[in-house]
């Protein structure tokens, strides 16, 4: 371990992996995403309870509806990565409608029919043993046709097998499907929705101490109680923060204080 306190990276940790383990990692991952280390608030119990138990529900949808980092990635993620464990790596799949590679290969694709037509195929046939599809940033639906067909054939194709769809959007359903086309508004309405609250104050220093838990990272016993009061009261903010205070730990061989903050990110 370097003086920064940091053990192996995330590129170094992923070479110990097995195949199976490193093909987890090949949606756009978080490695650190799981339902353990979710700072669960005093107003989000119900949701957490609400997608442990999705596969008994009675419905095909349950969404999310949260501002951005409210943790809404964490807890789809977290819930996939639960399931392939569990049941395999074909049974669950993650979707990110912003940067995923789904969403980067339609691109390339746009305009192009007969493309596009292949593209929706592979989208089901990649995911027709899935009971369980997690898709991320669901009101991107409303500017790309295509991926309305999609999801709507997707989640045709969940009922029928019996899975269910577990989305997250930062608009509530019924904004969001009034600029969907109708079909697969009224299915998504047909679903649950269920609103996730951002951390209070005080959660917000938990979920940075299990931050810096989860990167395995030694620093300064102040630092955390330093950044939770002159970093803007957000989750990504700390993401950032501490990725810039790694790097720069990491590159000069120094420790994570409350020095280096100051000096790294004007603080």
């Amino acid at each position: 371990m370097s003086i920064s306190g940091r053990s192996e990276s995330s590129a170094e940790r992923n070479t110990l992996m097995s195949p199976d383990e490193q093909l987890l990692l090949d949606f756009d991952w978080q490695a650190t995403c799981t339902l353990a280390n979710f700072a669960v608030g005093r107003d989000n119990r119900k949701v957490i309870d609400a997608i442990q138990a999705i596969h008994h529900a009675n419905y095909t949808s349950l969404t999310l509806v949260g501002d951005h980092g409210t943790g809404k990635t964490h807890l789809l993620q977290a819930v996939v990565r639960a399931h392939q464990l569990n049941s395999g790596l074909e049974t669950a799949n993650y979707l990110d409608l912003v940067s995923g590679s789904e969403t980067r290969n339609l691109i390339e694709q746009q305009h192009q029919p007969d493309e596009e037509e292949g593209w929706l195929s592979h989208l089901l046939a990649e995911r027709a043993s899935c009971r369980l599809v997690a898709v991320d940033n669901l009101e991107q639906l409303q500017h790309t046709p295509v991926w309305q067909e999609g999801i709507l054939y997707l989640f045709n194709q969940l009922r029928t097998t019996g899975g269910h769809l577990l989305c997250a959007s930062q608009m509530p359903l019924q904004h969001l499907t009034s600029v969907l086309r109708s079909d697969l508004g009224s299915r998504l309405l047909w679903g649950a929705e269920m609103n996730l609250e951002p951390p209070a104050e005080q959660e917000l220093l938990t979920i940075l101490h299990k931050m810096i838990e989860d990167r395995q990272i030694r620093v300064e016993t102040g630092l955390p109680q330093f950044l939770w009061l002159r970093l803007p009261r957000h989750v990504h903010e700390y993401t950032r923060a501490l990725d810039q205070l790694d790097r720069v730990a990491l590159r000069d061989q120094r420790p994570l204080t409350i020095h280096l903050a100051k000096e790294v990110l004007h603080l």
